[in-house]
């Protein structure tokens, strides 16, 4: 990463208190450009051709009207270099796998602090995929392989 480069960033998200803590949060990024920030994935596919194409999209999945994880389809499909961290109070399993399936490069909880915030976003940009721990920790044991029983658990019959 370059000292002068600037990176155009893009919120969707459709909590309006959530949404303007974001945006608070990175306008004190010097090297992030907030150059929009939408309350759905429709008003984010608007600014397909008309701004900035984003280096990264900080998004809700639980959004109305289009879905977040279809959003993320869409998004990846017009900006296939754009980097996708989803925000998210959902820590359940169907949704992480969906939304990585999709294309997402992070997957973060609301409840993250602002300062893991922005680290997972240059974490992201420097070609990593931030992922709250308790996330990783669940996604661990559901690709691990599944334990063998032992004789205890199976005892042998007469």
């Amino acid at each position: 990463m370059d000292e002068l480069t600037r990176y155009s960033l893009w919120i969707i998200e459709d909590d309006p208190l959530y949404r303007t803590s974001l945006e608070d949060l990175i306008q004190e990024e010097q090297d992030l450009d907030l150059s929009l920030s939408a309350n759905s994935a429709e008003s984010g596919i608007q600014g397909f051709g008309s701004l900035k194409p984003p280096d990264i999209i900080l998004q809700d999945i639980g959004l109305p009207g289009i879905s977040g994880i279809e959003a993320i389809y869409q998004f990846k499909q017009q900006y296939p270099k754009v980097s996708i961290i989803i925000l998210t109070i959902f820590d359940d399993d169907e949704r992480v796998f969906e939304a990585i399936k999709a294309g997402a490069d992070g997957y973060l909880l609301k409840r993250t602090s602002g300062q893991a915030l922005i680290n997972g976003i240059w974490e992201v940009l420097k070609g990593g995929a931030p992922i709250s721990p308790s996330i990783a920790k669940k996604m661990m044991r559901m690709l691990a392989p599944p334990r063998k029983a032992s004789l205890q658990d199976e005892p042998l019959t007469k």
